[in-house]
């Protein structure tokens, strides 16, 4: 394909003084990834949201969120939008993209994702101007009854820390949530892990390889859970009830061959409204260097049908095909 743009001079600095990406390149790169995402009245387009909630009508040095919805006659996509701040993952200029989102007719449009395979009665709404969230296109995931869970799950990516010197490292960005009433008793997870043959559908009483949000069902509140397989994982407390009708934006990310993982979840409701639940590095209790993850989710509620809805990964990782 012939690009009617030309990337940046070679010797275009890509990194300022402070370690962010410089505006050429951020750019140049949202440009090639945001290609289907371009366009006004009607089309699909892409918004960009500051930690402030408010709407950038221009690309500019925020962390950013590719948040897709559906344009009406009257509203105009921003031209750009920036790629999300993360640390000590694979960086844009340093990586080659995977993706994985829902098509305009409910299918699956894969770039190099696909979903190996999922539990549960799976469902499709219309999209509707009215939230972020109802704006959405989602695949929706219900359990089939109280006694099994139900989710998707992406296998053998290529996603793991790297076991020796070089190897290994990722950046992944998920957009998913929760889809009608919420039983309270619900168990939910989003992440990594090293299998999906789990003992118990809360993360915290399985003894995996674990990094991802969720809440054990007597949970009331989000939580991130991290953990090596052979010992309960560390449980860190969100501070936002789980609830219907939830939107969040997961990124995931570590360094090549790295003794720690980041990672950042952002809650996102209404038209702009955001806000930042954990920023965090975590050095113990991590999944094994050598091992390949899988990205899974799951919800299951032993008193009524729980939903969960999935929309949108990128997954980055190094372009060294030896190490990857």
């Amino acid at each position: 394909m012939t690009l009617p743009f030309q990337p940046p001079p070679y010797d275009t600095p890509m990194w300022d003084s402070v370690g962010n990406m410089t505006q050429t390149w951020r750019t140049w790169f949202n440009l090639l990834w945001n290609l289907n995402l371009s366009g006004t009245g009607g089309g699909q387009g892409a918004i960009q949201i500051q930690d402030d909630g408010t709407n950038v009508g221009a690309a500019g040095q925020y962390t950013t969120y590719n948040l897709r919805k559906n344009l009406t006659a009257t509203q105009t996509a921003p031209a750009v939008v920036a790629f999300d701040g993360q640390t000590g993952g694979v960086a844009p200029g340093d990586g080659m993209v995977m993706q994985w989102e829902v098509s305009n007719n409910h299918g699956e449009a894969p770039l190099g994702l696909t979903i190996s395979n999922a539990s549960g009665t799976l469902s499709t709404e219309t999209e509707a101007d009215t939230t972020i969230l109802t704006a959405q296109q989602k695949l929706i995931y219900q359990q089939a009854n109280t006694s099994s869970s139900a989710g998707p799950w992406w296998s053998s990516p290529g996603i793991w820390r790297g076991s020796v010197s070089g190897s290994g490292g990722f950046t992944l960005q998920s957009i998913w949530g929760t889809r009608d009433v919420l039983p309270s008793d619900t168990s939910l997870f989003f992440g990594l892990t090293n299998t999906v043959s789990w003992g118990s559908f809360d993360a915290s009483s399985n003894t995996n390889d674990v990094f991802g949000m969720g809440a054990n069902a007597a949970s009331t509140n989000w939580q991130f859970f991290n953990g090596t397989n052979g010992g309960a994982p560390s449980v860190t407390g969100l501070g936002v009830a789980k609830g219907t009708n939830q939107m969040f934006y997961q990124t995931l990310s570590c360094a090549a061959n790295a003794s720690s993982m980041h990672a950042r979840v952002v809650q996102v409701t209404g038209y702009g409204a955001s806000t930042v639940l954990l920023d965090t590095d975590f050095s113990s209790s991590l999944p094994r260097a050598s091992i390949s993850l899988i990205i899974f989710g799951l919800n299951r509620s032993a008193t009524s049908l729980s939903k969960t809805w999935y929309s949108f990964h990128k997954l980055l990782k190094p372009l060294n095909p030896a190490y990857s």
